[in-house]
C-alpha cells in the first residue's frame, strides 16, 4: 500500500493528474503483485514523457528547431499574436480551428477573434471549433516526445500535442531560411 502512496504523490509532483485514477483502482487489489507492478509501468509511461525544454538535441540545427518549436508554444500558450506570425514562413499554409487551412496572412486576421473567443468562454462557439473548451486549453497545451527529421533546408517534426484529456499528433513542416528556421505548415492527425 505504501508503494501506490508514493506513486500517487510521484504522479501529483509530475503534473500528470491523468493516471491517478488508475492507480487509485489498483489499491484495491495492493495485495497482487502483478497488479502492483502493472501500476507502476503505468506511472513510469506517464512521468516518461520528453517536453521540448528538456529534449536532447543531436546538433545545432536540431537546437534551433527546439527553440523554435519553444518560441511556438509559448506564443500560442500566452495568445502572443506577434510571436506566433514571427515562428511563421510568410507563404506557409497553417491548420486553423476546425480543419480549415490558411496562409499566415488570413490566419493573422482570424486568430484575434478567435483567441477572443475562446478566452470570453463563448458556448455557442466551442462545437465548431477543433481548438477544444476554452483559453485554457492553449494555456494548458504542450508539445512533448518530438522526433526530428532534417534534410538540408527542411525539417519535419512530429510531436504529441498534449493538454488535459487531449492527446493529437501535430505534424509540423520547416523550412531554413537565412540561417533561420521557419515553420511552414502546421496540421494535426485528423480522425
Amino acid at each position: 500500500m505504501n508503494e501506490i502512496n508514493a506513486l500517487l504523490i510521484a504522479a501529483s509532483i509530475s503534473g500528470d493528474n491523468r493516471m491517478s485514477g488508475q492507480i487509485a483502482m489498483c489499491t484495491r487489489y495492493s495485495n497482487t503483485p502483478v497488479l502492483s507492478a502493472f501500476c507502476m509501468m503505468i506511472v513510469i509511461y506517464a512521468c516518461s514523457n520528453t517536453t521540448l525544454e528538456n529534449y536532447a538535441a543531436k546538433d545545432k540545427e536540431e537546437e534551433k528547431i527546439v527553440a523554435l518549436l519553444i518560441e511556438y508554444q509559448d506564443a500560442r500558450r500566452n495568445f502572443d499574436l506577434t510571436k506566433y506570425l514571427e515562428c511563421l514562413h510568410d507563404k506557409g499554409i497553417y491548420h486553423h480551428a476546425s480543419s480549415v487551412m490558411l496562409s499566415k496572412q488570413e490566419l493573422s486576421r482570424a486568430l484575434p477573434k478567435f483567441w477572443t473567443q475562446l478566452q470570453r468562454g463563448d458556448r455557442s462557439f466551442f462545437p465548431m471549433c477543433r481548438e477544444n473548451l476554452s483559453g485554457n486549453y492553449f494555456v494548458r497545451f504542450r508539445l512533448i516526445n518530438p522526433t526530428i527529421t532534417i534534410r538540408q533546408n527542411t525539417a519535419s517534426v512530429t510531436a504529441v500535442y498534449v493538454n488535459t484529456g487531449w492527446r493529437l499528433t501535430h505534424y509540423i513542416s520547416m523550412i531554413k531560411e537565412n540561417n533561420r528556421w521557419l515553420i511552414n505548415r502546421l496540421d494535426w492527425e485528423t480522425g
